[in-house]
């Protein structure tokens, strides 16, 4: 779990907000990315299954009336950088997860992650497999150039949301990560909510190939 501007609609206590969540929210106990303090320390979260690195941002800050803008800050940043690096170094497939899209240009003016340029500097410099994030209540696949090709960034509606229009209906994505030699197979499944039967059902499948990237190719 990565939280956003609807859980910072105005400054409160960490202790009756955050902390009920930290079990879903923070680190592996091997990981010592974060001190679990508050939100500041608490990411970026690391958790590791079976070769994925699942690395967590928070862009959750109160903001202004009429806006939705979030922001992750220069120490959160830092830590990426950090996190991205080592988890390279060991060959992991690194999945970037948060809530505001990171590229400025996905998003309006006022519902925007102020810091997405920087947060873009810092992937194109480092590098991730798959980039994740929500906000936009709509679908948004869009690339962040890193080397030779893009890091694929997917965005989803609202699980909840029974919009008029197909693109903001409700969908949720899967994802099938699977190393094969020197390259990790990635099968998007997009379902979707279907009001006519009353159900999810798959809508369509993207089939990534993306290289593996270990000590020896950096």
């Amino acid at each position: 779990m990565v939280p956003g501007n609807h859980d910072a609609y105005v400054r409160s206590p960490w202790s009756t907000t955050f902390s009920l969540w930290q079990p879903y929210m923070q680190s592996d106990r091997e990981c010592k990315a974060c001190s679990h303090r508050d939100n500041e320390s608490l990411f970026p979260s690391v958790r590791i299954r079976n070769g994925v690195a699942l690395i967590g941002l928070s862009s959750a800050n109160a903001s202004a009336p009429f806006l939705a803008t979030g922001s992750l800050g220069l120490q959160q940043r830092q830590r990426l950088s950090t996190l991205l690096r080592q988890a390279a170094e060991q060959g992991l497939f690194r999945v970037v997860l948060l809530h505001h899209p990171p590229r400025v240009e996905d998003e309006k003016w006022r519902k925007r992650l102020t810091d997405g340029k920087a947060l873009c500097a810092i992937l194109q410099r480092e590098g991730a497999e798959l980039v994740l994030h929500g906000h936009s209540h709509r679908s948004v696949e869009a690339g962040i150039p890193h080397g030779a090709g893009k890091i694929p960034v997917f965005g989803i509606p609202s699980a909840s949301a029974i919009g008029r229009k197909a693109g903001r209906r409700a969908q949720y994505y899967l994802y099938k990560v699977r190393r094969e030699g020197d390259h990790w197979s990635v099968r998007v499944s997009v379902r979707g909510y279907q009001p006519d039967q009353d159900r999810f059902s798959l809508q369509h499948e993207h089939h990534l190939s993306v290289p593996v990237i270990s000590s020896t190719s950096l």
